[in-house]
């Protein structure tokens, strides 16, 4: 039961630390589209 939350775990995290990547380029994607207007 132990791995069976440890992998739960870790997916969740992998799965955490994606979003927050795509967050994070989708903003400066942003950010950099209305620099240049």
């Amino acid at each position: 039961m132990e791995w069976l939350l440890s992998i739960l775990l870790g997916v969740a995290l992998a799965w955490a630390i994606t979003r927050v990547i795509i967050w994070l380029s989708d903003r400066a994607r942003i950010r950099g589209r209305s620099a240049e207007e």
